[in-house]
């Protein structure tokens, strides 16, 4: 059994488990984002994510202790055979000049000395930034807690629904296509505009809501694209918006009535200007009877473009209405442009993971600035007493930034030969 244990552990902490597990995380991601975004919900990606997760962990404890004793207990060299070659010299002088020399520099340039008797002389280790050492594994926590945040997000729930100016929708009624939840309050929509600039460019849709509950205000909002509203964990996002228009339809006594919805043109001129705008638009039948239309609302204005289809005519009728204007079409039918309107489209979110995912970004990128500027600096050296004087052999750890640490070297070199 502990053999078992033990080859578990080995692979979970094998670098090459990681990059296989991250490679596949990836190449799903990848295909959830382009394919099918359901990819993100099955339970094969879940576990995929769990065994990352798991490397990542024990990939931590790991080097836990590695990197504590590379922080605050470096070891000292020995011997001139244990000095970093690649980056190395040596100078002679006396042992306590030398000495007081080496430690003024460095305690100057903020490197920390640790330092010890030697059977024929001393020696030492001096590190700078430290503290570097532990971008590597901030950045190994930050996904771990990134990728549990993602986890938790499954927890949460999303949803949509499409409500008139001035109507109110129970959350309970909402249409949730992932998760459920029950909200003993109702979404009130206050206020509706599709707002336009200067230039006749759209500015943005806004949406002012409140959360209403037993007949009081809990929370009052203006909501756009790009810019939600949050309340009760639950955020409110503002994905779509549709003008419509309340006809009146009269034929020979009987009355029907429609919300039709009407797209936006901003011609306004004869009818026949906007047959490339009716073009794009889809019939719709007015209940119980034999008529068709299409609808343009005209921007920034009350007046709406009908195309008025009867089952057995081949041409439609072109109409122009003003809010409360009535004109007759296929001399027995009668239609009133009885009120303008609209309704929002908005989707719901609730995603316990988000905030955790923000922690994990702070902290993924914490990391990764101590990781690629705050690099740690080791020199560590030997002196060898030989007579009345001796040989002080110093060298430089490389790193992964040979320049940087030989420049840092030869700054300490300089300092001591000019001393």
């Amino acid at each position: 059994m502990k053999n078992w244990n033990h080859k578990l552990w080995l692979f979970f902490s094998s670098m090459k488990t990681g990059l296989i597990l991250l490679g596949l995380t990836v190449l799903i991601s990848a295909l959830g984002t382009f394919i099918s975004q359901n990819l993100y919900d099955t339970v094969g990606f879940k576990f995929l994510l769990g065994l990352l997760c798991i490397n990542l962990i024990v990939c931590s404890i790991s080097r836990f202790n590695h990197t504590c004793k590379r922080t605050f207990h470096p070891p000292i060299p020995r011997n001139s055979h244990a000095v970093p070659k690649r980056i190395s010299t040596s100078t002679t002088g006396k042992s306590s000049e030398l000495r007081d020399q080496l430690e003024i520099i460095l305690t100057t340039q903020k490197y920390r000395i640790n330092s010890t008797e030697t059977n024929d002389g001393w020696a030492f280790v001096a590190l700078k930034h430290r503290f570097g050492y532990w971008g590597a594994y901030i950045v190994h926590i930050a996904f771990v807690i990134i990728i549990l945040g993602a986890m938790m997000g499954t927890l949460g729930f999303s949803g949509s629904f499409v409500a008139l100016n001035g109507h109110s929708v129970s959350f309970d009624d909402i249409y949730l296509d992932k998760g459920s939840a029950t909200k003993n309050y109702s979404v009130r929509i206050n206020s509706i505009e599709d707002r336009f600039l200067s230039n006749g460019e759209r500015d943005n849709w806004y949406t002012n809501i409140s959360i209403i509950q037993a007949g009081k205000e809990l929370a009052k909002g203006t909501l756009s694209v790009n810019h939600p509203f949050t309340y009760d964990a639950v955020t409110y996002y503002q994905s779509n918006y549709t003008d419509y228009a309340h006809l009146i339809v009269e034929e020979n006594g009987n009355t029907y009535q429609d919300l039709v919805s009407v797209g936006l043109t901003s011609k306004e001129g004869p009818l026949t200007t906007l047959t490339t705008d009716f073009r794009y638009r889809f019939r719709q039948k007015i209940p119980d009877s034999s008529l068709y239309v299409k609808g343009l609302k005209l921007q920034n204005k009350p007046i709406v473009y009908l195309q008025v289809y009867l089952t057995d005519e081949k041409e439609p009728v072109l109409l122009k209405l003003t809010q409360g204007q009535s004109k007759s079409v296929f001399d027995q039918y009668q239609i009133t442009l009885s009120a303008l309107t609209n309704a929002t489209g908005l989707t719901v979110k609730a995603d316990p993971g988000v905030p955790v995912v923000w922690v994990g970004c702070g902290l993924l990128c914490f990391g990764l600035i101590i990781s690629f500027y705050w690099r740690p600096l080791k020199v560590s050296g030997v002196f060898t007493q030989n007579g009345q004087t001796g040989t002080l052999t110093l060298g430089m750890f490389v790193g992964k930034t040979p320049g940087q640490n030989e420049a840092a070297f030869n700054n300490i070199i300089r300092n001591i030969q000019t001393d």
